[in-house]
């Protein structure tokens, strides 16, 4: 059931929003949720992210399970499937772009840390020595 998922948004697989996206119906009822065609989608979805490839075989299996879940004609569903996999996409790279943009920073970080604890290592040494510079 629906009221299964944590109301605070915790251990939510992000994909979730898009499978949604992919079985919404114009007639929205409480029994139509199938959790065994929804985890068999989000596992296509996820191997054709990994291959950054839908394959036709499985475009068509998702269109097929999409028009028969919200009684969408097989284009319209093609068209949905299609749409959804864009989206998909594009929000991971944005994840991959912001993962990378990250890396970077976390990077510079580091190398100035680095240059921060070479410059301060002799200053300790000479006060923990009590060295006089003349």
């Amino acid at each position: 059931m629906v009221t299964d998922l944590p109301a605070n948004g915790e251990n939510v697989d992000p994909n979730e929003y898009f499978i949604d996206t992919l079985f919404r119906s114009d007639h929205p009822s409480p029994g139509r949720y199938d959790a065994p065609v929804r985890a068999e989608a989000a596992r296509i979805f996820a191997h054709a992210l990994r291959q950054r490839n839908l394959s036709a075989a499985d475009e068509t299996y998702l269109a097929e399970l999409v028009a028969a879940k919200t009684e969408l004609s097989q284009t319209g569903a093609e068209r949905r499937v299609s749409e959804v996999f864009v989206e998909i996409q594009r929000a991971a790279d944005t994840a991959r772009k912001a993962v990378a943009h990250l890396s970077l920073w976390i990077f510079v970080a580091l190398l100035i840390g680095a240059f921060c604890a070479t410059y301060a290592a002799p200053i300790g040494g000479r006060q923990r020595d009590h060295v006089q510079l003349v």
